[in-house]
């Protein structure tokens, strides 16, 4: 229970948190029925946009999560930032970079975006231990 200033009085109310909300959703991204963690693998957006996941466009936002099967997948993702100044904003919006990965059973990975003077370029993060990924699409395209 909150107290508030409303109106020039004191009233109360209930603040109820939806942590789903605050963390977005996990979209299931394979046919068939719902497996166990243990048998798919998670890939969130970290600080990047996540376009499309093996050609199917699913843009939803900064907090997406998409549950995949293990395997090769190719995600596409971009750069969306803001810079913040006294005087001035800049904001920014690169074009979608493609990753290829392999996704193993029961891990969660994370888009990362390395800054560079002036570029960036996008690696995935295997969440349980904090590593960088083989992120190349160009040994699986030959």
């Amino acid at each position: 229970m909150e107290t508030a200033l409303v109106g020039g009085r004191l009233e109360s109310f209930v603040v109820a948190a939806v942590p789903s909300l605050m963390l977005g959703c996990t979209a299931v991204l394979y046919p068939g029925p719902e497996r166990p963690d243990a048998e798919t693998a998670v890939v969130s957006a970290g600080d990047t946009t996540i376009d499309r996941v093996d050609g199917r466009w699913v843009r939803s936002g900064r907090i997406a999560r998409y549950r995949l099967l293990p395997g090769l997948h190719t995600i596409e993702v971009n750069l969306e930032s803001s810079y913040f100044d006294p005087s001035y904003v800049i904001n920014w919006t690169s074009r979608p970079v493609a990753l290829c990965f392999f996704a193993k059973a029961g891990r969660s990975y994370r888009t990362h975006p390395i800054m560079e003077a002036r570029s960036w370029h996008p690696t995935i993060i295997d969440e349980q231990d904090e590593r960088a990924v083989e992120v190349s699409c160009a040994e699986y395209d030959r």
